[in-house]
């Protein structure tokens, strides 16, 4: 998915985009926008829950990765 510049209509890039505070720039005409209303209705599809396969036992755990 493309962001646009609002002003223009020219195709920002990822680098002028700033998630946290959903602003982004265009380099072309200078304008600073909230994308947010662009992005609306498409968020991230999600994945149905699924049965594990046959003959296999799942266990839990309180294992916790870090990097």
């Amino acid at each position: 998915m493309d962001i646009h510049c609002k002003r223009c209509s020219k195709t920002i890039p990822a680098s002028d985009i700033n998630l946290d505070t959903h602003l982004a720039k265009c380099a072309s005409c200078n304008s600073v926008f909230d994308f947010r209303e662009q992005v609306e209705g498409h968020s991230k599809s999600v994945r149905p829950e699924v049965d594990p396969p046959k003959n296999i036992e799942l266990q839990p755990t309180q294992e916790v990765w870090k990097l």
